[in-house]
């Protein structure tokens, strides 16, 4: 009888425990694991990042039926979008946590979750111009350690793997065996290795205006942005109300018909929004519009487009554990680390 009573008081332990690590993931705080180079120099690839969500306000669940910490769910039960008040508003320079937006064939919160640096907030106007950032005419990009791709010239000579290692550079390679290389970094190391006495040549990768746009957002013919020129562009808020036309479109297609839930169609050169002709839109819900810190090397905003808030999970607070998974070491120097 008391070896009974001592299970049943572990088991209503153990499920009181599981209810509240629950509600504290749900409702306040979750960990985030970054696995890509895409935000280095800020965040490296094995940081695990507290994930404040009271700060934009936590969302509810929208797949109910769901196996708690693993990827098992149904689509059987799905509730429409829900969100308590934030206690913050989400500024320029947060990082953002949320879930993937251009796949439209799994439930908004159980897209994989991506983190990115937050660019412009709803009604901004954002801009690319000559690989440089600006929201509403202001450098976004002047207190930021970016990387960027960089072309680096020898006479001949190569580089260590010692050499790279001490100067962090774990992206990019040879080129070509005449001592052409192209490596990922910021442009601390770029003049440290100008400095070099046997490299000849360092320069910026970049994209010419109107090159290489069919990888960027949007994806049609008349507007030929790349992720070096892209822009300028208000970003969509939730009231406001935008010309469309068949020209433009690309911009608002998937807000319109695949955010939004309406039927859109293009014909003749006409929009059809409900299968009626429309020649403007109201949005229902707020955008943002994110980017990599790692420019070319990203998968951001630049790449499919507008941040919807449906699908925002929370702010990064800080790096709460690291470890190097290419070295199996722990990072001790980040761990409690704060974000930039």
């Amino acid at each position: 009888m008391k070896k009974s009573k001592i299970f049943k008081d572990w088991i209503r332990a153990i499920l009181i425990a599981l209810f509240l690590v629950l509600i504290i993931r749900g409702l306040l705080f979750q960990s985030y694991v970054v696995k890509s180079t895409q935000m280095e120099n800020a965040l490296y690839s094995g940081d695990y990042v507290l994930v404040n969500k009271v700060s934009t306000g936590a969302r509810l669940p929208i797949t109910l039926l769901s196996l708690p910490f693993t990827d098992i769910y149904s689509e059987f039960i799905q509730l429409p979008y829900l969100r308590f008040p934030s206690f913050f508003e989400i500024e320029i320079n947060d990082l953002l946590v949320f879930n993937y937006p251009a796949i439209f064939d799994t439930p908004v919160d159980k897209g994989d979750a991506y983190i990115k640096r937050c660019l412009g907030l709803p009604g901004d106007t954002i801009m690319i111009n000559n690989k440089i950032a600006y929201n509403n005419n202001l450098s976004f990009d002047e207190k930021l350690n970016l990387r960027f791709q960089y072309r680096i010239i020898t006479d001949g000579t190569g580089f260590t793997d010692n050499y790279l290692d001490s100067l962090n550079i774990t992206e990019g390679g040879v080129v070509s065996d005449m001592g052409i290389f192209d490596f990922l970094i910021n442009d601390k190391t770029a003049k440290i290795i100008t400095d070099l006495d046997y490299v000849r040549n360092v320069r910026i990768k970049k994209d010419y205006p109107r090159e290489n746009t069919s990888y960027t957002f949007p994806s049609g013919k008349f507007i030929p942005w790349n992720k070096d020129y892209f822009g300028p562009v208000v970003i969509p808020q939730k009231g406001v109300t935008v010309k469309i036309n068949y020209k433009n479109i690309d911009l608002y297609k998937d807000i319109i018909d695949l955010y939004e839930d309406n039927l859109l169609e293009i014909i003749k050169h006409k929009i059809f929004i409900n299968n009626i002709e429309v020649s403007e839109y109201t949005f229902k819900q707020n955008y943002y519009f994110v980017i990599d810190d790692n420019r070319d090397n990203a998968k951001d905003s630049r790449y499919w487009g507008f941040l919807p808030e449906t699908h925002i999970i929370g702010t990064a607070s800080f790096i709460w554990f690291s470890l190097d998974k290419n070295k199996s070491n722990i990072r001790w120097n980040r761990i409690f680390k704060s974000i930039n």
